[in-house]
C-alpha cells in the first residue's frame, strides 16, 4: 500500500500523528535540558 493510495482521513490522521509525535520529542528533549541547566546552576550556587 503506497501512501497516495490513502484516503483524505488516513493522511491528515497520519499528519496530526506526526506532528503530535514532533512535539512530544522536543517537549521532551527540552525537558532534560531544563534539568540538566537547573542542576548545572544549583552546582554552581553551591560553590
Amino acid at each position: 500500500m503506497r501512501f497516495s493510495d490513502l484516503g483524505i482521513r488516513a493522511k491528515l490522521y497520519l499528519g496530526f500523528g506526526a506532528v503530535v509525535f514532533i512535539m512530544a520529542a522536543l517537549l521532551g528533549s527540552s525537558y532534560l535540558n531544563f534539568t540538566s541547566l537547573s542542576q548545572a546552576n544549583g552546582w554552581n550556587i553551591h560553590t
